[in-house]
């Protein structure tokens, strides 16, 4: 005669089954809310400077977007100026003084930031190499009750 208890799954029952299966699900659960956490940052890395500066400068963008004047300032920025270089950098003429102060004023004191007002189809990209890492981001101007003539502002952060 043989044993069937030999051949068989040591837990008895049909409940032992879907203990099993509790528990690897438990565990699947466990693992990926832990992975969600560090990656996230919220264990080990929480100081992450990417996102420190992407949040930043979508906060000046942000408040430049919303603020009339500074919109009517870059929506009024001459068209053969914005073609010559494929746009203008905070730092040359032309470059609306009431958007570089605000940009200024808000920029943290750990950035270094430019800014450069660009056509919205074109490519907005800094004329000179800066060495390490440049965040950049940008946002649409595009219209204003009396004008349409869209724009982009980017802005180009590096640490201090």
């Amino acid at each position: 005669m043989v044993n069937k208890r030999a051949y068989s799954f040591p837990i008895n029952g049909k409940g032992g089954y879907i203990k099993i299966i509790e528990a690897v699900i438990a565990l699947l659960l466990i693992s990926g809310t832990l992975l969600i956490l560090i990656r996230q940052g919220y264990f080990g890395g929480g100081n992450d400077l990417s996102a420190r500066v992407y949040n930043d400068q979508l906060n000046i963008l942000k408040e430049i977007q919303a603020d009339k004047n500074l919109r009517i300032a870059i929506l009024s920025v001459d068209d053969s100026s914005l073609e010559q270089n494929n746009g203008i950098e905070m730092n040359e003429t032309g470059f609306p003084a009431s958007v570089a102060n605000k940009i200024t004023l808000s920029t943290p004191n750990y950035l270094i930031c430019n800014a450069k007002i660009c056509k919205l189809q074109n490519v907005c990209e800094l004329k000179y190499y800066k060495e390490g890492d440049v965040y950049a981001q940008s946002v649409p101007i595009a219209a204003e009750e009396t004008q349409y003539s869209p724009r982009q502002i980017k802005l180009f952060c590096w640490n201090s």
